[in-house]
């Protein structure tokens, strides 16, 4: 019964995705807003709708491939067989989590090749090295590998101890975690990329000007090497307390002009200024006590792991279930709320750069972001409601515009 219902979900999710994928190809098409009409030229917009295209049509065969894959070991008690002579639970346990994990990563480097190394290339945006591309996935690798056997062996760990009440500090415990990996962010992100300073002369001046105008206080302005990768431009905002910084793209220092960059520094101080990291940090909670009380419901149902050939529970499987069957299923109905909130903090954020002046050169500037990086000008209005964290192009102009005086 469980292994049918679980056919049922994967299938009817993979249904969905296709859905969204082809309404997206077909969106193609639709006229750009008359506001937009200055973005592309009309060498430009082919080019978009023929990149637009490919990423479509990878993306699809990404979820085929997924979806096959995902229903294959489910369905065929492979690795009940595997593990049936391992009686120890953390041995099965990290064995079958990681025979998942080995063969979901032998995709991600796949998808990621035609993706990044060819797909990309071809449009002109990738500038890895296949040297480059390999360590990352060797890196994301090792902290994928790291991060989920780990989560799995506590929990474990801590079900046999303590029973029930694992719900409460499990979502404790990750609430926690998630708050370091965010407070460690700004580290962490130099196991892939470099972090310089901001040079001194006009533009920092500026940029440190506007934040003691605030009473901001930021760690320092950092300049990433997104070039090595990328051709592609962005900023954010990261870290907590000490460790708080803001990061400009050295690809967005060499496309734009001095006011165009204070205007997207504005915007990103906003999110400082509104505490969205914080926020979203705090609204992870009610997410994390969702996830880990499915973990739980998942160990209450006695029979689960015995229709799919084990002999016993075993956590390993009933974790890919969860994240292979449930999660993703859930996660749609959870991104539709965050997606909500996320896109609100971009307009607040907005009209940060609106107070300071920077409103017109915001626009400038997302404008060349979109043109740089062919960025849809029309996406569907279903697939902003369910997945969008950003705004449309054209909501974004408006709300500028309508908030200016």
């Amino acid at each position: 019964m469980y292994k049918l219902i679980a056919a049922i979900i994967i299938s009817l999710y993979f249904i969905f995705q296709l859905f969204l994928a082809i309404l997206q190809y077909r969106n193609r098409n639709a006229s750009i807003p008359k506001e937009l009409e200055d973005v592309y030229d009309k060498e430009t917009y082919i080019k978009w709708k023929k990149y637009s295209a490919e990423k479509i049509r990878l993306s699809i065969i990404s979820e085929i491939l997924n979806y096959v894959i995902n229903l294959v070991l489910l369905m065929t008690n492979v690795f009940s067989i595997i593990v049936k002579n391992i009686e120890n639970d953390y041995a099965n346990s990290i064995i079958v989590l990681s025979i998942y994990l080995g063969i979901n990563f032998i995709v991600i480097i796949i998808m990621s090749y035609f993706a990044d190394l060819k797909l990309e290339s071809k449009y002109g945006f990738n500038k890895m090295t296949l040297k480059t591309f390999i360590l990352d996935q060797i890196k994301a690798g090792i902290l994928m590998f790291a991060l989920f056997i780990g989560i799995v062996s506590l929990f474990i760990l801590l079900h046999k101890t303590m029973g029930d009440y694992i719900i409460i500090l499990f979502t404790a415990i990750l609430f926690v975690l998630s708050l370091l990996i965010a407070f460690v962010f700004p580290y962490l992100s130099k196991i892939f990329n470099k972090f310089v300073p901001l040079d001194d002369g006009e533009l920092r001046d500026s940029l440190t000007k506007m934040l003691e105008s605030h009473n901001y206080k930021v760690k320092d302005i950092k300049v990433m090497d997104a070039s090595r990768r990328t051709t592609k431009s962005n900023a954010y905002f990261t870290g907590f307390g000490k460790t708080k910084i803001i990061v400009l793209y050295d690809n967005l220092l060499n496309k734009m002009s001095n006011e165009q960059i204070i205007a997207i520094f504005a915007h990103e101080m906003g999110h400082g200024i509104h505490k969205d990291t914080l926020k979203n940090s705090l609204s992870s909670i009610l997410i994390m006590f969702i996830f880990v009380l499915l973990a739980w419901l998942l160990i209450k149902i006695p029979n689960l792991c015995n229709d799919f050939g084990f002999n016993k529970f075993n956590y390993g499987f009933a974790s890919i279930i969860l994240f292979v069957v449930l999660l993703p299923f859930v996660s749609t109905i959870i991104g539709f709320v965050t997606s909500y909130f996320s896109r609100r903090a971009e307009y607040r954020a907005d009209l940060a750069a609106v107070k300071e002046g920077y409103g017109e050169q915001l626009i400038e500037a997302l404008k060349i972001l979109y043109r740089e990086d062919l960025g849809d000008l029309n996406p569907h209005p279903l697939i902003v409601l369910l997945s969008y964290s950003h705004p449309t192009l054209l909501d974004r102009i408006k709300n500028i515009r309508n908030n200016k005086d």
